[in-house]
């Protein structure tokens, strides 16, 4: 509420809308998208256009891009559609909430793989010095 209190108000014309990602100050759909995508999405847009380059089955980048945008069907964004499950606990290990981060991530199972894939391109990460004791 202080920084109203510098605001002077003009009570000579009308009140009008201006908007002001725009030249001529007025609302445009276009400059509405380019205000958000070079705005907020400036990271992601860098992530976007790398992302699709990489050398991998469309079905694998189609995947990897569901996981990072949190598209993939878990009961966790079932939920925020208004379908109701009984419980939201994962399915496979019914210990923990089933989002794509525990699925994708933290599940034990979903550990050991991504161990095995470090393992096979010889990188060697936390996943890989926890499972092997090192």
């Amino acid at each position: 509420m202080q920084e109203l209190d510098n605001v002077t108000l003009n009570k000579e014309g009308e009140d009008k809308w201006l908007w002001k990602k725009d030249v001529a100050h007025v609302f445009i759909v276009k400059s509405s998208y380019n205000a958000l995508f070079n705005d907020v999405f400036e990271i992601e847009r860098e992530l976007y256009e790398n992302f699709w380059m990489i050398k991998a089955l469309p079905l694998a980048q189609f995947l990897a891009w569901s996981v990072i945008k949190n598209k993939v069907p878990t009961k966790n964004n079932w939920n925020r559609k208004g379908v109701v499950f009984d419980t939201v606990l994962c399915v496979m290990c019914g210990e923990k909430e089933e989002i794509v981060t525990h699925l994708f991530l933290h599940y034990n199972i979903t550990k050991t793989v991504w161990n095995v894939c470090y393992i096979w391109i010889d990188e060697v990460t936390c996943y890989t010095l926890i499972q092997n004791n090192i």
